[in-house]
């Protein structure tokens, strides 16, 4: 899983842990659980009323800062990015003249095991020269993260 999957996770979960928080549910924060239980008797193992709407806050904040820094297109490196190898050439407009780039790469035997051990920043920098209108699409969609 790379960055922009794992951003788009845990994006995912912070609803869901706010309603477990909520709920009284806090399976998704082992160390509160574990206080909570340590602290109080068996049957009051829930948050001070006091503490819980922070928390939730806290939550909120948390998706909302996340998702004001990375536009959820931002996170979504296009197939042909990830490796050009298992992709359809279709992906690219016929009129897209990054197309040849795409079908000459896509007949390099090296590249392709290349692209299943290296770095995607690094690999698509060595194609500078031979592909200079991919690497500049892949590089601009792989910077931002």
């Amino acid at each position: 899983m790379d960055a922009p999957e794992r951003l788009q996770l845990f994006l995912a979960k912070l609803p869901l842990w706010k309603r477990r928080l909520e709920a009284n549910i806090y399976a998704n924060f082992p160390m509160l659980e574990e206080v909570l239980v340590k602290d109080r008797d068996e049957s009051d193992q829930t948050l001070p009323a006091s503490l819980k709407p922070e928390l939730c806050r806290y939550l909120d904040t948390l998706q909302y800062s996340f998702n004001g820094c990375f536009c959820t297109g931002d996170l979504k490196v296009e197939t042909w990015i990830r490796n050009p190898f298992l992709t359809n050439i279709d992906c690219i407009s016929v009129e897209d003249l990054a197309k040849d780039e795409f079908i000459n790469l896509r007949t390099k035997e090296m590249l392709k095991n290349e692209f299943n051990s290296k770095n995607l920043g690094d690999l698509w920098c060595t194609q500078t020269q031979a592909y200079p209108r991919l690497v500049k699409r892949a590089m601009g969609a792989l910077i931002p993260l």
